[in-house]
């Protein structure tokens, strides 16, 4: 008789032979650390033991339980993160290996506020967060406004004088007639006196009182007064 727990008949026996009996393969016995077959059907009086390679969980799954000598590893996909999240326990314990039993955590991606002047700085991974900064100074100029006075000129008035020239009166006699007196020197016996005289549009020839005739000189636009026959 083959021994029940152990061994399967493997040939029946004949009227001219024995039976012949077979040990069971066995697919596991525990013995060894790493496990890569397991027992899908145990042998039977008549039959061999059936084994198969245990599953493998990858990168891209977790085992949910370890095989036994009768079952199989069970694994499961890992939790896909959406393009607005990444995976941020990648470098934790365990995770990174065969078999792991870690699954997949999905956090928000950072998101950089432009109104702060924040950009990215680090484009963001499916294992690695986004980085924000802020911009760094540019050599070149800016369109913006700035406090800074400029070169080019302005429209609004200024307090200094300017090149152009003014309304102001000048040194040089004018043509048009004055509301005020002018001052006139009068000639007569050999001395010479001033006297203030009324003014007038031009020059006259007219023979003027006491026999003096007005005369304009063309140094200074003064009137003298000069007898008449002294001219």
């Amino acid at each position: 008789m083959c021994t029940s727990a152990t061994q399967f008949q493997k040939v029946a026996p004949t009227t001219t032979t024995d039976r012949q009996c077979e040990n069971a393969t066995v697919c596991y016995d525990g013995s060894s650390a790493v496990q890569t077959q397991y027992d899908t059907s145990d042998h039977t009086a008549a039959s061999d033991a059936v084994c198969a390679d245990v599953s493998i969980c990858g990168a891209s799954s977790y085992m949910l339980s370890a095989p036994t000598a009768t079952t199989d590893r069970r694994c499961s996909s890992r939790q896909t993160c959406s393009n607005a999240e990444y995976i941020s326990n990648s470098e934790a314990n365990g995770y990174n290996v065969t078999n792991s039993v870690v699954d997949a955590t999905c956090d928000a991606l950072a998101v950089c506020d432009s109104a702060a002047g924040e950009v990215q700085v680090t484009e963001p991974t499916k294992t690695s967060n986004r980085v924000c900064g802020t911009k760094s100074p540019t050599l070149a100029p800016t369109t913006a406004p700035t406090n800074a006075p400029t070169l080019a000129p302005t429209t609004a008035p200024t307090n200094a004088p300017t090149v152009s020239p003014t309304t102001a009166p000048s040194a040089s006699p004018t043509t048009a007639p004055t509301n005020a007196p002018t001052a006139a020197l009068q000639i007569t016996d050999g001395s010479i006196l001033d006297k203030t005289m009324p003014p007038t549009m031009a020059p006259t020839m007219a023979p003027a009182e006491e026999g003096y005739v007005y005369v304009q000189e063309k140094v200074q636009p003064k009137l003298c007064w000069l007898p008449f026959n002294s001219l």
